[in-house]
């Protein structure tokens, strides 16, 4: 539990360069990497960490009841994210059928994506889901109030997400939120990561069409929708809806120069923040050994002795 608690702190760092980046309202590519240099910083293992870093690790010890705890809300949680995307992969799966046209190869071409990912005509969505076979699904209300047009700009939407790899991105959070469930800076993280996907395809559509402009109007069209298609329209507003339009209207010259200065001094505090501490595994064995000589009644001989035994081999391989 000791390396839990040392991730977070620099984790947390990392988190504030990240939210100092939307303050700045930097390019949301650079802001979705931050985040997931968070997830990344909590998710690596101790073992790979590196000799460098700027935040306290001092090992802590971990009271008896709070790894049953955490490991039940590890269980409890995987297993709540695991129905609820199973259901929601089957709620998307259900009566939909393929859908026919080229209108995914043209997408796919302006992408210049080498696989045309499948594509579904259903009740719900839109919606991307599947990291190794991708299947898009695009309710069919939604494509009778928006055209062909429209359709193409939502799969163009939808495949950019395939091609940037954000569903192995979304189970990268996903495993965030279920191991560190008692982590209020990940409730953060995710919501906020997802809002920066959104417009990183969004720019990633209006570059493959070479302006904003008719994207933009499709989604305002999308939000107008009323009745049973608005669920489709809910899912274009994604990630907030009017950031997203306004993202897509650009941003002055001289306002750009001032991001990118932003930018790289953001960068310099990244790689002081994501760099790993090191997980001093001696200190803390020495620690462990120390607290058993002190309370000998809490713990029994063997796994003193066992304790005593891996600090000795730990001092002994050290150089």
């Amino acid at each position: 539990m000791s390396w839990l608690v040392a991730a977070s702190w620099q984790a947390a760092l990392v988190a504030a360069v990240a939210l100092l980046a939307e303050a700045l309202r930097l390019r949301p590519g650079l802001r979705h990497a931050l985040w997931l240099a968070f997830a990344a910083r909590l998710l690596v293992p101790p073992a790979l960490e590196s000799p460098v870093g700027v935040a306290p690790v001092a090992a802590a010890p971990a009271g008896g009841w709070l790894f049953p705890l955490w490991l039940a809300g590890v269980a409890l949680g995987g297993s709540f994210a695991w129905c609820r995307a199973r259901r929601a992969r089957a709620t998307l799966r259900s009566g939909a059928v393929p859908l026919e046209g080229d209108v995914a190869e043209r997408a796919a071409a302006r992408l210049a994506m080498g696989r045309v990912p499948r594509v579904l005509l259903g009740a719900s969505g839109p919606a991307v889901f599947g990291v190794l076979r991708p299947t898009v699904v695009v309710p069919r209300r939604l494509v009778a109030a928006l055209g062909e047009g429209g359709l193409e700009h939502v799969l163009l939407h939808e495949f950019a997400h395939v091609k940037r790899w954000d569903l192995v991105a979304q189970l990268l959070f996903g495993a965030l939120n279920v191991v560190y469930w008692f982590h209020p800076l990940v409730w953060i993280a995710r919501p906020r990561a997802y809002a920066a996907r959104e417009i990183a395809c969004d720019a990633t559509v209006a570059a493959a069409l070479g302006s904003g402009a008719s994207y933009r109007r499709t989604l305002l069209r999308a939000a107008l929708l009323s009745g049973p298609a608005a669920a489709g329209a809910a899912a274009l507003r994604g990630g907030g809806f009017l950031a997203r339009i306004r993202a897509l209207d650009g941003e002055p010259r001289r306002a750009r120069t001032w991001r990118r200065l932003a930018a790289a001094a953001l960068a310099v505090l990244l790689v002081a923040a994501a760099a790993p501490a090191p997980f001093d595994e001696g200190a803390e064995l020495r620690a462990r050994f120390a607290r058993m000589l002190a309370e000998p009644e809490a713990y029994g001989c063997l796994e003193t002795r066992f304790a005593f035994l891996r600090a000795v081999a730990h001092e002994l391989r050290s150089p």
